[in-house]
């Protein structure tokens, strides 16, 4: 891993934003929750 991606997750408040961010994404019905933010932040991952 690089060091901004080790640093980013030990930073509280990047992963208060983030899992602020992906929660509005996450159906209430569909997949399960944790399927849903996992793929979520897989996507993010990925693009960003």
């Amino acid at each position: 891993m690089s060091q901004p991606v080790l640093t980013n997750l030990g930073n509280p408040m990047v992963v208060l934003l983030f899992i602020a961010f992906v929660l509005q994404f996450v159906i209430a019905g569909g997949w399960p929750t944790e399927a849903q933010i996992l793929l979520l932040g897989g996507l993010l991952i990925t693009v960003g």
